[in-house]
């Protein structure tokens, strides 16, 4: 469970606006603990960074007026939100399927060819289906 609520992609801006919030009621002890939590190393290194800064200005005294600007302001970013779906996991899985029957090919001469044809027509369907796989001969 903590594991799900740290990853989910809206976590960072709820977690942003909650410090921001807890900032502007005046309770700095909470804003701190929101910030600490996004400022650890993770997928996100935008908000880790915008939360390391918040965390030096709460030390040093920040203005109501800044924070309600602040919270105005678009959370950082690093550009569009890549995130792993089941599909990807399953395209990982497939490939690490593939490269297996490729593998064991290279090694038992006498079902090399069907393991290779097998590979070979995974590899197609991946090809089509998704258009993310990457292309034989790594």
């Amino acid at each position: 469970m903590t594991t799900a609520w740290r990853t989910a992609r809206e976590v960072g801006a709820l977690t942003r606006s909650a410090a921001l919030a807890y900032a502007y009621a005046g309770n700095g002890d909470d804003a701190y603990a929101a910030l600490a939590s996004l400022a650890l190393p993770s997928r996100d290194d935008p908000m880790a960074r915008w939360a390391r800064q918040w965390q030096a200005r709460l030390e040093t005294g920040v203005s109501r007026g800044d924070i309600l600007a602040e919270m105005r302001a678009p959370a950082p970013t690093d550009g569009p939100f890549k995130e792993w779906t089941l599909e990807k996991e399953n395209v990982v899985r497939e490939m690490g399927l593939i490269v297996g029957l490729e593998s064991v090919a290279a090694s038992n001469p006498e079902n090399a060819t069907r393991l290779l044809a097998e590979a070979s027509l995974r590899r197609a369907r991946m090809n089509r289906s998704a258009g993310t796989f990457p292309a034989e001969g790594r």
